[in-house]
């Protein structure tokens, strides 16, 4: 039985808003402190998902197995789980920096790096980056599924990767 569709659509979503609220920074909620945490947990949860969601996916490969597509869509997985993965570590020791006072150096050390990397312009070049990555990643596993003339406005990508 193949459970990852199951659970596949938790980090897609989850990451997709999380990236639409980093890009698009309407200063009516950045001004608010429990925006932080709003994205905070999207990020954090979607990478505990994303992490559930590939062991799925790997207990799914023989339903796929011998599919041109199915190494690209694999990297681009990892790739997703990566980049959202540095961006959660970011946003959990921010977090921890915000709610309690950290004494130790090698502590101070993770919260300052988080905290630094959170409030940076490179948080938004990640989360596009993350977005690009898991729309990438979720396409490929459309086509795979559904095939790639599914969707037309992935077609192109998908050609361009898959049928050089």
């Amino acid at each position: 039985m193949n459970i990852h569709p199951i659970f596949v659509h938790f980090p897609i979503a989850l990451f997709t808003f999380y990236a639409i609220f980093e890009i698009f920074r309407l200063p009516v909620l950045t001004r608010q402190t429990w925006f932080f945490y709003v994205k905070a947990v999207l990020v954090i949860a979607g990478s505990a998902m994303s992490f559930i969601t590939i062991i799925t996916g790997k207990m799914s490969e023989k339903f796929m197995e011998g599919h041109p597509a199915l190494e690209y869509h694999e990297f681009f997985a990892f790739t997703t789980a990566g980049i959202f993965l540095a961006i959660a570590l970011s946003y959990l020791f921010a977090w921890i920096g915000r709610e309690r006072q950290v004494e130790s150096g090698f502590w101070q050390i993770w919260v300052g790096c988080g905290e630094k990397i959170v409030e940076s312009r490179w948080i938004i070049a990640l989360a596009i980056l993350g977005f690009v990555c898991v729309t990438i990643t979720g396409g490929i596993g459309g086509a795979m599924v559904f095939g790639s003339e599914a969707d037309p406005l992935f077609k192109p990508v998908y050609e361009f990767l898959i049928m050089k």
